[in-house]
């Protein structure tokens, strides 16, 4: 399980952050995303709330793979609540990073709607390739 906590950030340079999570090792041909769930520390209101994506971003990390999005939580339609935690929907033909391919999560805020406060995304995943059902 990866945990990966952030620190608020109110800055224009934090707007469509991305974020390397992990590449999968090789032992086991790569990883499958069972669950991610993510955590704020504050509330967000419809109309000003940030979305997240959990990305494939292929082998050279810096662009987002043909199998794409991963996993999403929140929009501007579908508000946080404070220390409440919400699960990311995730697109099971999409789950699984090849050995090499880079995780990315990355924040899209939407009408002003930065973290402010801290907030945590944990991911739960297997080794190998796992069917979802």
């Amino acid at each position: 399980m990866l945990r990966m906590p952030h620190q608020g950030c109110a800055a224009e340079r934090c707007r469509n952050r991305l974020s390397q999570v992990s590449s999968p090792p090789g032992a086991y041909g790569g990883i499958t995303i069972i669950d991610a769930w993510y955590i704020p520390a504050a509330a967000t209101n419809a109309g000003t709330s940030h979305a997240l994506y959990l990305l494939n971003y292929g082998s050279s990390g810096t662009a987002l793979a043909a199998s794409g999005t991963i996993a999403s939580v929140g929009g501007t339609v579908d508000p946080f609540a404070a220390d409440t935690p919400k699960q990311f929907t995730i697109t099971a033909a999409q789950a699984f990073l090849d050995s090499g391919e880079w995780l990315v999560l990355r924040k899209t805020e939407q009408n002003n709607s930065e973290i402010t406060a801290d907030a945590s995304v944990i991911i739960e995943y297997a080794d190998g390739i796992v069917t979802q059902g």
